[in-house]
């Protein structure tokens, strides 16, 4: 075989052999897992299944499996930070619709951000009120027949109502929201020394 040959043959066996391989590349992972009872809040800590209401998961960007959220209260919480859209590829909550409350069911997870939610009802979660999240707006609201509350899409949720939910589960939400530093700590006179 001519020398300068004897290199691309080489290349076109090795190219042949790959593209005969039985081993596909590893595909993306994508969508929401099974929680297991070593799945803690990505918020709070407190493990996930032990925790009644509506659940749900976020899978990070450059991350493996997804963080666990104990309610979706916590989640929105997660979701709101400034920093963290840029930090998360997908979203997932329960859907509520026909699912119990007390212990929603793996397979019932829905795209957080296509979801209706529910806020104002009667119903609790791991640490207290929790929106209710729904497929559909009709389901939303016959839910809300039942239960009471006000149905809003995703994109109408504000800061303001996470964190009113946050402040019934913590009552002093507030102060640590509106926590300054400079005032609290008294940042603002040591740099007057």
């Amino acid at each position: 075989m001519n020398r300068h040959l004897a290199p691309i043959a080489t290349l076109f066996a090795t190219l042949l052999l790959w593209g005969c391989s039985s081993e596909a590349p590893p595909a993306a992972q994508s969508g929401p897992v099974t929680l297991s009872r070593a799945d803690s809040c990505h918020v709070c800590g407190m493990i996930v299944l032990d925790q009644q209401g509506p659940k749900g998961q976020a899978r990070l960007v450059g991350g493996g499996k997804p963080v666990a959220f104990c309610s979706t209260t916590d989640l929105m919480a997660f979701l709101f930070q400034p920093d963290t859209p840029a930090t998360v590829k997908e979203v997932w909550v329960h859907n509520m619709h026909e699912a119990n409350w007390q212990s929603p069911p793996d397979n019932g997870y829905i795209n957080a951000y296509e979801a209706w939610y529910v806020i104002e009802h009667d119903l609790h979660g791991a640490m207290g009120h929790t929106l209710a999240p729904f497929a559909e707006k009709q389901q939303a609201e016959a839910f809300i027949a039942k239960h009471g509350g006000k149905v809003l899409h995703y994109n109408e949720l504000t800061l303001d109502i996470v964190a009113g939910m946050a402040s019934y589960a913590f009552p002093d939400f507030d102060k640590v929201r509106d926590f300054d530093p400079e005032v609290e700590l008294g940042g603002g006179a040591a740099k007057h020394h």
